[in-house]
């Protein structure tokens, strides 16, 4: 809300030249000139990891009218109710998303801590070509060869900034995860409260307060509709690009693990296999609140068919008609336009997977 604050634009320019610097350093690490990596899918990882934080905080930033009014919609309706029920099913979506948040932020912390930690495998190793005793010491995102001379004379400088990197990267890759899933689940208890007004509904002996009621549904349900599309609109893209850097991650790691098996390395293996976890598990909050979101809206339609429409007058139901017509409509949350986000696409992805792991192992196999 005071994004278009000076302050709030500085920590912007700031964020985004970490993460840009981020990306740049460990994407660099994969030029020839720095000799040959043993290991190459922590530095892609990551710099995948930063650029899309960078992508992430920018089209929300760039979206932030739209996601204002998905938020004051939020606030209003959530200070607006009367009933308890109401306020319940709201704070029970609520509760859904503070739990993944806090999920997702611990599972982070417990992942990345030991890198800020590497310096305590810093000690001195005998190199036999100069015959002198060489003193070898760690970097949290090991990329020693970007910053070149500079690393010798500035390791504590390089040293903390590459802390305030990964941090930065953490929160803006996961942090925005979770933002998105935190306002999608209250957008689905709006939803879920809306449906439980209507299954309240009951006939009117006039007809003046039923037709009434009825605009006050249309005017409900269109705030709602619209509310759903900013956010489609807003994460369309994102989720495009979350998708496809998993999967390309997905399919590098599930490499390594065929690897790892073929000349039995154990500890590379599960290393790798909650790589894959953890990928696995960003996809499917993705997927679970799309699915949430289509089938609440979706559920509208139920209810008002099961309203006391039979009840009124044949002008009502011509509009009651109308309305669940419109209800009829699916919405569907999309990445990049192309694959609906719900748990079916979500065990496609997982099978088109599996067949890949398959080919390949069979490639292996031969």
């Amino acid at each position: 809300m005071t994004c278009h604050n000076a302050i709030s634009k500085i920590q912007l320019m700031i964020i985004c030249i970490l993460l840009v610097m981020n990306a740049l350093s460990l994407f660099y690490e994969l030029n020839p000139k720095c000799g040959v990596l043993i290991d190459t899918f922590t530095p892609v990882s990551v710099g995948m990891s930063a650029s899309l934080s960078v992508i992430k905080v920018l089209s929300i930033r760039m979206n932030s009218e739209s996601m204002l009014r998905i938020i004051t919609s939020i606030l209003e309706d959530w200070t607006s109710r009367a009933f308890n029920d109401d306020l319940v099913i709201i704070d029970e979506a609520s509760q859904i998303g503070r739990r993944i948040c806090y999920f997702q932020l611990g599972f982070a912390a417990v992942s990345t801590i030991p890198m800020f930690f590497c310096w305590l495998g810093n000690g001195e190793a005998f190199n036999p070509e100069t015959n002198m005793t060489d003193v070898v010491r760690a970097i949290p995102l090991a990329n020693p060869c970007f910053y070149g001379n500079l690393f010798a004379d500035f390791y504590v400088e390089i040293y903390l900034l590459q802390i305030v990197q990964i941090t930065v990267t953490i929160l803006g890759n996961v942090g925005s995860d979770c933002y998105f899933f935190g306002i999608t689940m209250l957008l689905v208890g709006q939803i879920q409260s809306f449906a439980s007004d209507i299954e309240k509904f009951d006939s009117l002996e006039c007809e003046q307060q039923n037709r009434q009621i009825l605009r006050l549904v249309i005017r409900r349900h269109t705030h709602l509709i619209r509310m759903a599309d900013h956010l489609e609109r807003i994460f369309s893209a994102i989720i495009a690009f979350q998708v496809m850097a998993n999967v390309y991650q997905i399919c590098m790691a599930g490499l390594q693990i065929l690897l790892s098996i073929r000349i039995k390395d154990g500890a590379t293996a599960i290393t790798f296999t909650i790589f894959i976890s953890i990928f696995l598990v960003q996809l499917s909050i993705y997927s679970y609140a799309g699915e949430c979101l289509s089938s609440s809206i979706s559920y509208l339609q139920t209810c008002l068919y099961c309203c006391p429409w039979y009840q009124m007058t044949p002008n009502s139901n011509k509009d009651f008609v109308f309305i669940i017509a419109r209800c009829g409509k699916p919405f569907h949350l999309t990445a990049g336009k192309v694959i609906n986000m719900n748990l079916e696409s979500y065990k496609s992805i997982i099978k088109t997977l599996g067949s890949y792991f398959s080919v390949i192992r069979a490639m292996f196999d031969e």
